[in-house]
């Protein structure tokens, strides 16, 4: 953690990794799930990457990756300002201003940002739900983080496969309702399934979220791995999911 800095009023410091990684959180705000740190974690990210996250929110898939896989490049994009900042000043605390970058913008003018072709890895934690469906957080930065206010799948599809050229890959993480709409919208803009996980809370519940991993132009042919659980028969985090979080582990 750098050396002299100080706490704004309103954050929180919370511990990513003991003693090696920490993230700034606000309580007002939406905070981070595991969904986040399930994603970072699957990700299989090459030294030689350029990884962009889109809709980063507080920053933690950036600094997770840059902590655990140090890609050549990583980039978050934001919409909202006020998660923007916490981002950049959570880079500032981990000492990664030189690895990572943090922009304030709409991923919707993509276009107007980069040129095409920039990243070999977009990755993405997306709102999971439709404006018309789930129940809305009255506070506004929740809102966006958990519904399409800002941007639905398709703005995001056509987001990825402009920044990425043929063999880049696009990993998200999403609700398994909403595959077969992810699935043609991954389609119509020639990013193929290759690889998937379903996740389930417990062994003994279906499955209430999907780690996917398309190609640019790849071949068809999707490869579904086993399940992860999550938690055990006392509630506790299986293995995997404990090597997640205490640095290691991954697909």
């Amino acid at each position: 953690m750098k050396d002299g800095f100080k706490l704004l009023p309103d954050e929180e410091l919370h511990t990513l990794i003991q003693d090696q990684l920490y993230i700034l959180q606000k309580k007002e705000h939406f905070r981070f799930g595991i969904d986040a740190v399930l994603l970072a974690n699957w990700a299989k990210v090459k030294s030689g990457d350029e990884v962009i996250d889109l809709g980063t929110g507080s920053g933690i898939i950036p600094l997770l990756i840059a902590y655990k896989k140090r890609p050549k490049r990583i980039v978050g994009i934001e919409i909202q300002e006020e998660m923007a900042n916490l981002a950049a000043r959570s880079v500032d605390l981990n000492n990664f201003a030189g690895e990572i970058e943090i922009f304030c913008q709409d991923l919707r003018n993509i276009r107007e940002i980069f040129l095409p072709n920039t990243f070999s890895l977009v990755v993405s934690n997306p709102p999971y739900f439709s404006v018309n469906r789930g129940e809305q957080s009255l506070n506004d930065a929740r809102a966006v983080a958990r519904h399409e206010i800002s941007c639905n799948f398709t703005d995001l599809a056509e987001a990825a496969a402009y920044l990425l050229g043929t063999g880049g890959r696009f990993i998200i993480i999403h609700k398994p309702e909403r595959i077969p709409e992810i699935f043609g919208q991954l389609f119509r803009v020639r990013l193929e399934p290759k690889v998937m996980c379903l996740i389930q809370p417990r062994i003994d519940k279906s499955p209430n979220l999907v780690l996917l991993e398309a190609v640019m132009d790849g071949k068809p042919g999707l490869k579904v791995q086993p399940n992860l659980v999550i938690y055990d028969e006392s509630g506790n985090y299986t293995p995997k999911v404990l090597q997640m979080y205490n640095g290691v582990g991954g697909r």
